[in-house]
């Protein structure tokens, strides 16, 4: 019963509610990409549920932004980086970690950049969001919201896992624009969590 996954070259279509990939006797390179097509929306899953779990943990109201007025990467980062020192997350050499993490290789993705520290050095783990309608100019890409994450130590090892997740909610243009048009906090919750 406690199974991700069962993968089986019996007919088990009397097993509902059950992940099963069929594959042949011989396990061709069909049977492999089915394979691997279940097993990575298994993953996905799984990661997404981690964002599920710890939303409430995480984010915040007192971490959520709106901007509207023209910005680039560096304002953006230094005005996050002070909110979340301002509500007791992070050091005050959170921003320059900020900036080196970003020099080193952009933390834009498209619409969306998630700055971080490559230290895991926060004095708690947090995620700030900044919504901007008409986009930030950072690195020649135009970006409409910001994750700027937070780690302590203790919270490494959910990090992959939260990081991995916010790429996948986020690559998707349709979930991305709907976080994006959000005017506020408990709306933004809301559209976040229909989403994973």
């Amino acid at each position: 019963d406690a199974c991700d996954l069962l993968v089986t070259t019996l007919d088990c279509g009397y097993l509902t509610g059950k992940e099963i990939v069929r594959i042949t006797p011989y396990f061709t390179i069909k049977d492999k990409y089915n394979l691997q097509m279940k097993l990575d929306t298994i993953l996905i899953e799984r990661k997404k549920q981690v964002l599920r779990d710890y939303f409430q943990v995480f984010f915040c109201s007192s971490l959520f932004m709106i901007k509207d007025e023209p910005m680039d990467e560096v304002a953006c980062m230094k005005e996050m980086a002070q909110k979340m020192q301002k509500e007791g997350y992070v050091y005050e050499d959170f921003y320059d970690c900020l900036l080196a993490r970003d020099s080193a290789a952009s933390v834009a993705f498209g619409n969306f950049a998630i700055p971080h520290s490559m230290k895991s050095n926060a004095i708690k783990t947090g995620i700030s969001v900044l919504i901007h309608h008409t986009g930030i100019s950072w690195h020649e890409k135009r970006v409409l919201i910001v994750f700027t994450v937070a780690i302590n130590r203790a919270d490494v090892e959910l990090y992959t896992e939260l990081f991995e997740a916010l790429i996948e909610v986020l690559s998707d243009e349709d979930s991305l624009k709907k976080l994006a048009d959000s005017c506020s906090y408990q709306e933004f919750t809301q559209k976040f969590l229909s989403v994973i």
